[in-house]
């Protein structure tokens, strides 16, 4: 199954006929992140994640009949592994981040990052 879902990461879509299926296995993309940050990679847990919105999002515009129920479960999704987004975003150096909807219909994640100024000499 993993293979299958890295497969459609690398072609930018879900086939349709998959799309349920797919949903499905996000369970598993959350279990694979938690992994990543385990291991001491919140970089790579970051790009597992986003690598999942953004396939999301394109099946998304692929499918307009089907666009409304793809974010819902995308972002039912992500509210649920809020707490690995928190991880996510400390192991990264972010001090913040958002969630968005936008037309049309996609969802992100914004992570904010504390600027220093570095004295001039």
């Amino acid at each position: 199954m993993e293979s299958e879902f890295n497969k459609w990461i690398e072609e930018g879509l879900i086939p349709e006929e998959h799309l349920n299926n797919a949903l499905n296995m996000l369970k598993s993309k959350e279990e694979n992140i938690e992994s990543l940050l385990q291991y001491g990679k919140p970089w790579e847990a970051y790009g597992e994640l986003m690598a999942c919105i953004a396939l999301f999002n394109a099946t998304a515009q692929q499918y307009p009949a089907k666009r409304p129920s793809i974010i819902q479960r995308l972002l039912t999704w992500i509210k649920n592994i809020k707490s690995t987004l928190d991880k996510i975003i400390n192991g990264i150096g972010g001090n913040g981040y958002s969630i968005g909807v936008s037309m049309p219909w996609g969802v992100s994640v914004s992570v904010s990052f504390p600027v220093t100024r570095q004295p001039t000499q």
